[in-house]
């Protein structure tokens, strides 16, 4: 049975894992887009940026909130607080839906 559950992780995520990511990424779009907002208007520059570890480990490009950086204390403390509640890591839903993770690689991020 392990056998197997490795075989299904290392080929690309299933039709299954991409349309529940997509249900996910749905269900959060107000507080992206409401997280989004914040930081860009107290940090300006890029929004939404690519995690270069999650590229080197997966193969595939895994997004998420721009948390640290030059910027004004507002926009570290909206950082801590994305980080503390681990919206940092919902937009990389959008990897899943386009193929280049699995959901679990995604789920995991949020549970730590």
């Amino acid at each position: 049975m392990l056998a197997f559950a490795v075989h299904m992780r290392a080929g690309k995520p299933t039709i299954v894992e991409r349309v529940a990511g997509l249900l996910l990424l749905a269900a959060m779009f107000p507080a992206l887009l409401f997280a989004g907002f914040l930081i860009g208007a107290t940090a300006g520059g890029p929004v939404i940026i690519c995690d270069p570890v999650a590229v080197h480990e997966t193969g595939g490009k895994k997004y998420r909130f721009r948390t640290t950086g030059p910027g004004t204390p507002t926009f570290k403390a909206i950082g801590k607080l994305l980080r503390e509640s681990r919206l940092e890591d919902v937009p990389a839903l959008w990897s899943v839906v386009r193929g280049d993770i699995h959901l679990s690689d995604v789920l995991q991020s949020l549970r730590r």
